[in-house]
């Protein structure tokens, strides 16, 4: 993942592998970044391959996000991240709205 700050705004680039083998520090950073208060914003266009434990990992940010309210979103998810989350039914638990699903 790459980070850019702006002023009170968190711009991370999701790698384009993301799966149980980067989770860990893939939980770490969203975590972090969380925490700090600011928005974050998740792009995600870059993805090509990611699997069941970080879409739980990105669902589990948006739970985190919804209690404490820091503003996280995910923009411009790639074909590959929308097909899995639609395909593990969490696709509105992640942010992705209708208009940006991949069919």
């Amino acid at each position: 993942m790459t980070s850019i700050r702006e002023v009170g705004k968190l711009n991370i680039d999701l790698a384009e592998t993301l799966d149980i083998t980067v989770v860990q520090n893939f939980r770490a950073e969203l975590k972090a970044a969380l925490e700090k208060g600011s928005s974050v914003s998740l792009n995600g266009s870059g993805v090509e391959h990611i699997d069941t434990a970080a879409l739980q990992v990105l669902a589990a940010a948006f739970r985190h996000d919804e209690r404490h309210q820091p503003k996280l979103e995910l923009r411009s998810p790639s074909e590959a991240l929308a097909k899995s989350a639609v395909l593990l039914g969490i696709d509105g638990h992640i942010g992705l709205k209708a208009d940006n699903k991949t069919n």
